[in-house]
């Protein structure tokens, strides 16, 4: 269980980092989309008790996530998110690989 809660917050502190500005919106942003399956909107994200800021930050958060780029998927920010995921994820196993169909 350690190991999992450790993954988890190296997971978040990498994701954090990554973010160029308002992280902690960002963060809270993420917390109550993870936390919500019927919200339809982001005004209605930000009735989630996990987003703990005004509309305003949330707006702003999302308009200022990412400095603006003609390459916002190669960006920096993009490259760490990436990564962070990547070490996030388990090793591949060496099974081998098996179809079945019925």
């Amino acid at each position: 269980m350690s190991d999992h809660l450790d993954a988890l917050r190296q997971f978040r502190q990498g994701i954090y980092a990554s973010f160029p500005y308002r992280r902690d919106s960002l963060l809270d942003l993420l917390d109550a989309f993870s936390r919500n399956d019927r919200a339809r909107s982001t005004v209605e994200l930000n009735l989630n008790p996990c987003f703990r800021r005004q509309y305003s930050a949330l707006y702003k958060a999302i308009s200022q996530a990412y400095v603006e780029s003609d390459y916002p998927v190669c960006s920096f920010a993009a490259y760490q998110q990436g990564r962070v995921m990547l070490n996030t994820l388990p090793a591949p196993s060496e099974d081998a690989y098996r179809l079945w169909s019925g």
